[in-house]
């Protein structure tokens, strides 16, 4: 039988909350070199998101940090989390259960609060979630911080940090059987770098390459 295993990451680099975050953001693709398909149990993913439907390393959003396994679907993860939420944009995922390519999209899961708020988009195909018999029925999820999201100087990112955020969120919650942190390889490192716009900074890489796996009952 599985263990339920506490996650005791700090979350560091936060700035102190003092505006709201009411508006969505720009959307704009970004760049990576690790842009890759991943085999998971059998099945197919890209191991990040997508601005557009175009797999493409210079139109990518942010790395794939979590996987939802075990009895998971895009509902269940994030009525997990905040729901699903109505501001931000959709951002595309990309995976293969054996029957074919799809193309998946989704605003995501948004922590309610100020200044800055942890966000997480989820994809699966069709019936929203995948399966396989080494994971069960599972979703993928990336993971940023939204900071200052309603004024000129926002800016995005720390994939990492919202991951560590996410996987605490979960532990001990109904319905989480374990959490598992560096679980599985999604070969997507990104040190700590900032790419620009406009040349401005809005746009913080950083992921260590591996998901949180959080096996849902």
């Amino acid at each position: 039988m599985f263990k339920k295993t506490a996650i005791t990451f700090a979350i560091v680099g936060m700035l102190i909350v003092t505006f709201a975050c009411l508006l969505p953001s720009t959307a704009s693709a970004w760049t990576t070199s690790h842009l890759s398909v991943v085999n998971v149990g059998g099945d197919l993913i890209y191991n990040y998101d997508f601005e557009t439907t175009s797999a493409s390393s210079s139109n990518v959003d942010w790395p794939v940090t979590m996987m939802f396994t075990g009895n998971a679907d895009i509902n269940k993860v994030k009525n997990l989390y905040w729901g699903q939420t109505a501001l931000g944009f959709n951002m595309y995922g990309r995976l293969s259960d054996g029957a074919g390519w799809v193309w998946d999209n989704d605003r995501g899961t948004k922590s309610l609060g100020s200044y800055c708020t942890c966000h997480m988009r989820l994809y699966a195909d069709s019936d929203d979630r995948m399966y396989n018999l080494t994971w069960g029925y599972f979703v993928i999820g990336t993971s940023h911080y939204d900071y200052r999201e309603a004024f000129t100087d926002q800016f995005f990112g720390y994939s990492e940090y919202a991951a560590t955020e996410l996987s605490n969120h979960a532990v001990g919650h109904s319905g989480v059987w374990f959490v598992e942190w560096n679980s599985i390889n999604m070969y997507n490192y990104e040190p700590g770098r900032w790419e620009y716009s406009g040349g401005t900074p809005r746009h913080y890489w950083q992921n260590d390459g591996y998901t949180t796996q959080v096996q849902l009952y």
